[in-house]
């Protein structure tokens, strides 16, 4: 899954190394007043927004979109005065690569409270994963209770879905199993229907075919694997998979 990622204020010489060394994520530079509504993270550098810092984090979340201030200043007195001025988390600059992809992870997952009554043009500006014209990707921490939804939906509906978990493997270790996964969801998402569901978890990526039986299933498994190894034929990877259909006995 790419997420995009809008950064206000990227000249501070200490934070584009980091994130150009991200991978799954789509960065772009911003001024505060034209970030991107459908963005899954928004990174504020403290220097750059100066004494509007708070006002420009209210502006934010009025989008609903979670966002984290950004600085090299990692005093208790800094934090405090960033977290009072409403950011959703503060990362302090140097950080290793691996601690801010999972802060990155739990900002662009975390809940976003508006300081102001929201009104229905508020919910018209949130838009589906990929502007609604691909699968419909969940955060990890969101599917369990999609889930839930789908068993309710499906027995009203009457109609059948498909639950399927890749899982992927490598000698090489977790980079190369990330690297194949972030290879992997870009063909799911040009190989599913808008109407289906997929997430990412770990070392696994889980994938919901609404209105699907077994036949269906078992095509689109064979449709995304034989498009996968076509564009991305990685020997060091071993991908496995497993489907059953969902209902409330299986739950």
């Amino acid at each position: 899954m790419i997420r995009k990622m809008t950064v206000c204020g990227g000249d501070a010489p200490w934070l584009q190394p980091a994130l150009s060394a991200l991978s799954g994520y789509q960065v772009v530079y911003a001024e505060p007043g034209t970030v991107p509504d459908d963005s899954d993270c928004v990174l504020i550098v403290q220097e750059f927004a100066g004494d509007k810092l708070a006002d420009r984090i209210r502006a934010l979340h009025r989008l609903l979109i979670p966002l984290a201030v950004v600085t090299y200043d990692g005093t208790t007195e800094n934090q405090e005065f960033l977290a009072g001025c409403g950011a959703d988390d503060v990362i302090v600059f140097p950080i290793a690569g691996k601690l801010l992809r999972n802060r990155l992870e739990l900002l662009c997952g975390s809940p976003v409270y508006s300081p102001d009554d929201l009104d229905f043009s508020a919910f018209d500006r949130i838009r589906e994963s990929n502007q609604g014209k691909e699968p419909f990707i969940v955060p990890k921490h969101d599917f369990e209770n999609v889930y839930r939804f789908v068993i309710r939906l499906l027995e009203r509906l009457d109609q059948k879905a498909q639950f399927i978990i890749f899982t992927f493997t490598s000698d090489c270790g977790p980079v190369v199993e990330s690297q194949c996964i972030m290879n992997f969801t870009r063909i799911v998402q040009a190989c599913l229907r808008r109407g289906d569901i997929s997430a990412v978890y770990g070392r696994q990526v889980f994938i919901i075919l609404m209105g699907a039986d077994d036949i269906g299933g078992h095509m689109v498994i064979g449709r995304v694997m034989d498009a996968f190894t076509a564009h991305f034929d990685d020997e060091n990877c071993e991908i496995t998979f497993d489907m059953r259909e969902i209902s409330s006995q299986n739950t």
